[in-house]
């Protein structure tokens, strides 16, 4: 499908904001604000998978690998199965080791930082 098809087609997730405006009332964010934070998100646990997520055109996300593999996911309910088959295994947000990753990089960061 062609990339206009794809933006024109999308229906908003439930995990945006812009889905449930009542629901996130008096955040001072806004649209795109949220969709970077989330983006960044999805990243530290990504990373684990040496799986990337990137904004497209603000509508979608385009995950990534470091040999190149790409695909363009329209939400995050989509992402997490397609990272899974980019990464060749499962994404597992009870994984010892990614707890223990994002841990430390919390710890980095430091309690500041850490705020969504």
């Amino acid at each position: 499908m062609c990339g206009l098809c794809g933006i024109l087609g999308v229906d908003v997730h439930w995990s945006d904001a812009a889905s449930n405006p009542h629901a996130f009332k008096g955040r001072e964010a806004t649209r795109r604000q949220d969709r970077l934070r989330r983006v960044a998100l999805v990243n530290d646990v990504l990373r684990h998978y040496s799986v990337q997520a990137k904004d497209w055109q603000g509508m979608s996300y385009m995950l990534t690998t470091a040999t190149g593999k790409s695909t363009i996911v329209d939400h995050l309910g989509l992402l997490w199965p397609e990272a899974e088959k980019l990464a060749g295994r499962p994404c597992d947000p009870l994984d010892d080791q990614l707890i223990h990753a994002l841990e430390a990089q919390s710890c980095q960061r430091g309690p500041a930082d850490g705020n969504v």
